[in-house]
């Protein structure tokens, strides 16, 4: 006795390359506003900023800073004794965040460095924040880019990460700076790499009244009395 055993009839082989290429279409097409609606975004994003920037709107307002008080910093400093930014009360101060790795960040520094030098004698003083590198990266960074300027280091992430400048460490936007006037209180803070122009916009706005003596500037203390103890630096 012979039992035949009835078999689903297949599609066509042509059938089935018509359904794959079209789900193929879809997604593709799907893709495609994806990419183009996050292109919007971006392309709103950049002209927005280049609305506030021909304004003259630099700063972007950062609810994790306090702006209602003089604020406090410590934090440890590369070859020099601890940066302590209640020292440098009488001046304005320009705390510039960066990365030796941050391509806006090497672009800026010439431009940043001219401004430190001109307006040191006026009663502002710019130190660097590096982001969470070792010391001889940095040290080389220093030589080759010919700074002077004292260099706080970040050594955790710990500050960078707690102004919110992203949602994690592989986020952070760089360069950012913070502008402080005499009275230690924050006038600005900008995420974004600056200009000549732009630069002496914002650093004339924290520059004392009358300018301090030379004195009044802070005075690096002897290596030897260098604390050893590890700090983070912290708004307070």
């Amino acid at each position: 006795m012979f039992v035949s055993h009835a078999r689903t009839p297949r599609p066509p082989r042509h059938e089935s390359r018509g359904v794959a290429g079209e789900w193929a279409r879809m997604g593709v097409a799907r893709l495609l506003r994806i990419v183009a609606a996050a292109l919007c975004a971006v392309l709103f994003v950049i002209a927005c900023r280049a609305g506030a920037r021909a304004a003259g709107k630099l700063c972007t307002p950062n609810g994790a800073l306090p702006y209602d008080r003089p604020i406090g910093l410590t934090m440890q400093e590369l070859d020099a004794p601890d940066f302590d930014l209640v020292k440098y009360r009488g001046r304005g101060v320009v705390l510039n965040i960066f990365a030796s790795w941050c391509g806006p960040c090497r672009e800026e520094m010439p431009a940043l460095l001219a401004a430190a030098k001109h307006y040191a004698p006026l009663g502002v003083s710019v130190v660097l924040v590096d982001f969470h590198e070792p010391d001889n990266t940095i040290r080389r960074f220093r030589s080759k880019e010919g700074i002077t300027l004292p260099i706080a280091m970040d050594r955790g992430g710990g500050f960078t990460q707690a102004l919110e400048m992203g949602p994690t460490s592989k986020h952070l936007l760089f360069p950012s700076t913070l502008f402080i006037n005499a009275a230690g209180r924050l006038t600005c803070f900008v995420q974004d790499s600056m200009d000549s122009d732009e630069w002496q916009r914002e650093i004339e706005k924290i520059v004392p009244s009358p300018a301090p003596s030379p004195e009044a500037s802070p005075s690096p203390t002897p290596a030897a009395s260098r604390s050893p103890r590890s700090t983070r630096g912290l708004l307070r």
